[in-house]
C-alpha cells in the first residue's frame, strides 16, 4: 500500500486496514510509514504542484469537494455584470464546500457519541477492505476533484456494508441503505446521463456527497473501541 502511494499519492488513505491492527502494533506499523510519506511529499513538492498545475480536473465524469467550485465557476464567468462579485464568490465556493465536509464530519462525531457505543458496527469479516475503500473514497474527495475510475475502489466496501444490513439497528440500517443508494447511482451516472441528459449532473453531485456523507460515518462507527475511546476524550462531545 504504501509502495502504491508513492506511485499514484491516494493509495495512502488505505493505510486504514492497519485499524485490524491492536493499538500497539497500528502505532508501530504506521508511524514509520507515515514518516516515511511525508519525506517523499517534501522532496516531490515542486514535483506536485507541475502536476496538480497541468492535470485536467473533470467537472463532469467526476466527484470530489472541488467540482461544485469549478461549475459554479464556469457558470459564473458567463456574466458579465458585477464581475467583482462573481469574482468573490468563485474564490469563496472552495472553502464553502471544505467547510460542508468539516460539518459532515463534527455531525458524524455528534450522532456517534450521542448513542450507546455497543451498537457501533465495530467487526466483520471484511471490515479491513471496507476501511480500505471508504478511506480512499473520502480522502480522494477532499484532494479536490477525481475522474469517476477512482470509484472503483469503492466495490471494496460493499460486501461489508450489506452484511451490517442484517445486523445493523435502524438508524444505521437506514444510513447504509442510503450509502449504498447513492454508490449505485454514482457508478452508473455517466451512463444514465448519456440517455437522459446532463441535467442528471445535479442528481450525480448529490450521490458523491450522500456516499461522502455516509461512508464518514459508517467509517467512524467501525473504529475499534480503543481509537473510538480516544477520539471521544478528545473531542468535546459527550454522550
Amino acid at each position: 500500500m504504501f509502495f502504491a502511494a508513492i506511485l499514484k499519492v491516494f493509495p495512502i488513505f488505505g493505510l486504514a486496514q492497519l485499524l485490524t491492527e491492536d493499538k500497539r502494533d497500528f502505532w508501530r506499523i504506521l508511524m514509520p510509514l507515515a514518516a516515511l510519506f511525508l519525506i517523499y511529499c517534501w522532496i516531490s513538492l515542486d514535483d506536485f504542484r507541475q502536476i496538480y498545475s497541468v492535470t485536467p480536473r473533470g467537472r463532469s465524469g467526476a466527484y470530489g469537494v472541488y467540482v461544485l467550485p469549478m461549475m459554479i465557476e464556469k457558470t459564473l464567468l458567463k456574466w458579465t455584470v458585477f464581475p467583482e462579485l462573481w469574482a468573490r464568490v468563485i474564490a469563496a465556493a472552495p472553502v464553502f464546500f471544505y467547510g460542508v465536509a468539516g460539518l459532515i464530519l463534527l455531525i458524524s462525531l455528534y450522532a456517534l457519541f450521542g448513542k450507546n457505543a455497543s451498537s457501533r458496527p465495530v467487526t466483520g469479516v471484511h471490515i479491513s477492505p471496507f476501511r480500505v475503500g471508504a478511506c480512499i473514497y473520502i480522502g480522494s474527495f477532499l484532494l479536490a476533484s477525481n475522474w469517476n475510475y477512482r470509484m472503483i475502489f469503492l466495490i471494496f466496501t460493499i460486501p461489508q456494508l450489506f452484511a451490517w444490513l442484517s445486523i445493523a439497528d435502524i438508524r444505521i440500517s437506514r444510513i447504509l441503505r442510503i450509502t449504498l443508494a447513492g454508490i449505485l447511482f454514482s457508478c452508473w451516472s455517466m451512463f444514465i446521463q448519456g440517455i437522459l441528459g446532463s441535467y442528471i449532473f445535479i442528481l450525480d453531485e448529490i450521490a458523491n456527497w450522500i456516499v461522502f456523507s455516509g461512508l464518514i460515518y459508517l467509517f467512524l462507527a467501525s473504529l475499534p473501541n480503543w481509537l473510538f475511546d480516544a477520539l471521544l476524550y478528545l473531542v468535546p462531545i459527550r454522550r
